[in-house]
This record gives structure tokens, C-alpha cells and sequence, in this order.
């Protein structure tokens, strides 16, 4: 069978708790796909996966700077089991947990709701507050839920998806990111990932 396929059915074997895999750059020649095997990976693993990009060595984070796990905030269950495993994460290594929701920078057609809609429209900043009392809320209930130890921050920037979790995980231990399932996404076949997920595993600091 594919690389692929071995990996995922000896994790599942195993009962492995992660799976790790690397992937090369692949920018000048392959805008928006990692590869056949992560493609694969990303689609069907029912457990975490750790993307490790070929990138130059870089220097470690000042021994005076806490650790912290950065996790991306968006819509659906996939987000939120992908927060309390980084919050489980975090507390587990002794490290602070980072929460970052990217804020289109314009109006959508459809929002989570029709007065984050109006929001944008009447006040740019409600939608900010709004966020990120929501953020708030959420980390309050993860931590909570499970008596978690750790140091919770949260930001809810304006812009492009990709860049502002790329520049929120510089001297982070982690990027922690939930992919939705839509049944609109490329086949397989394909190895095509949303542009957001391409960016962010390719230029990201950390795995």
C-alpha cells in the first residue's frame, strides 16, 4: 500500500498518540500541496498529526522566554478538540498556551452570524470584541472542564489567515491547528490543502 496507508494502520495498531511525519519545501514548485503522503494523512488520521517542514536551522528561543503552544481558533468541533488537546499539551510540558483567532480584514457573506455581519458594517471593532470574548469564554470552559494548570492569552488579529499564525508562533514549542472536514476540498488525488494550512506548515517556525 501507500506510505500512507502504512502509517495510519500501524498508528492505529499501536494506539500510537501521535503521528509525525516530514515535509519538504515545497514552495517554488508546488503552491498549496505537501506531498502525497501528508495530503493522505491530514485527510484520514483520526489522531494528531505533527508536521515537521524542511526549513534552515534556526536559533532557539531565549532560555528566558516561557514556552508556549500557539493555537489557531475557527469554527466547528474539529477547532475546539484541537484546543483541548494543545491545552492538555501545554499543561502536560509546563507550557503557556497562546490562542489566536484571525479576523477577516473585510466583510464575508456569511459570518458566524447575521450581528457579526452588521458589525463589520457599523463597528469594525465590535467584531474584534466580540471575538475575543468569545476566545475568552472558550478558554475558560477548556481549562475548566479539564482543571488544566496553564497560562491562557489570546489575540484575535485582522488579516490573512496564514501569515498571522506563521508570525503568532515565532519562539513557540507548537502550532496547534484543527482542519474541518468539507466535502468541497480538493480529492485526495489532489494533495491540494487550503492555502491558510499551506502557509502556515511551510513557513511556520516550529512543527
Amino acid at each position: 500500500g501507500s506510505v500512507g496507508d502504512m502509517l495510519l494502520r500501524t498508528a492505529e495498531e499501536s494506539d500510537a498518540d501521535i503521528v509525525v511525519v516530514g515535509v519538504h519545501d515545497q514552495r517554488r514548485h508546488t503552491p498549496r500541496r505537501l506531498g502525497a503522503t501528508v495530503s493522505e494523512l491530514l485527510r484520514h488520521t483520526t489522531r494528531p498529526l505533527a508536521i515537521v517542514a524542511d526549513r534552515p536551522a534556526r536559533d532557539e528561543p531565549s532560555a528566558a522566554t516561557s514556552p508556549t503552544v500557539v493555537a489557531g481558533v475557527g469554527p466547528g468541533d474539529t477547532s475546539r478538540e484541537s484546543l483541548r488537546w494543545a491545552a492538555a499539551y501545554a499543561a502536560d510540558n509546563g507550557f503557556g498556551l497562546e490562542l489566536v483567532r484571525a479576523l477577516p480584514s473585510h466583510s464575508v457573506f456569511s459570518p458566524d452570524g447575521l450581528f457579526d455581519l452588521m458589525a463589520y458594517f457599523i463597528d469594525r471593532d465590535m467584531a474584534r470584541d466580540w471575538a475575543m470574548a468569545d476566545i475568552e469564554s472558550l478558554a475558560d470552559e477548556i481549562v475548566r472542564a479539564n482543571d488544566l494548570d496553564i497560562a491562557v492569552n489570546w489575540s484575535a488579529p485582522r488579516g490573512s489567515t496564514g501569515p498571522l499564525l506563521v508570525k503568532a508562533s515565532q519562539g513557540a514549542a507548537l502550532l496547534v491547528l484543527g482542519l474541518q472536514d468539507d466535502p468541497s476540498d480538493a480529492a485526495p488525488a489532489d494533495n491540494e490543502v487550503p492555502a491558510w494550512l499551506h502557509h502556515a506548515v511551510i513557513h511556520a517556525p516550529c512543527p
